[in-house]
């Protein structure tokens, strides 16, 4: 999420002087909500869902397949508009790190769409 990042571990738990990742995704639409409470400054665009797999890492030295790691997981996005103006992404997600320093991992962000 965010910058680059390998979901399903922690924040700063992979480092290096190199970082490689694969990020395969299926984005798929559950609602086109369009609607917005009389006027309050929020207005609710669209929810969709994510699939996705992670693979890689950062690591120093040689590059090397054993050195990659694999994070799957799922997300649910809100896109919407607060403020009148300012487009924005509300993402809740879990995330699973399949080898050695990753674990369970749900996050809360707010994004900007694309």
């Amino acid at each position: 999420p965010g910058s680059a990042s390998l979901r399903g571990y922690g924040y700063a738990s992979q480092f290096g002087d190199q970082f490689h990742v694969g990020k395969a995704e299926y984005r798929f639409t559950i609602a086109w909500i369009e609607r917005g409470l009389d006027t309050f400054p929020l207005y609710l665009r669209r929810l969709h869902g994510t699939f996705f797999v992670d693979y890689g890492g950062a690591f120093n030295g040689d590059f090397s397949f054993e050195k990659l790691k694999v994070g799957v997981g799922g997300e649910l996005m809100l896109e919407l508009t607060y403020a009148y103006y300012f487009n924005a992404a509300l993402q809740l997600g879990y995330a699973h790190g399949f080898e050695k320093g990753g674990g369970n991992q749900v996050y809360l962000l707010l994004n900007s769409p694309f």
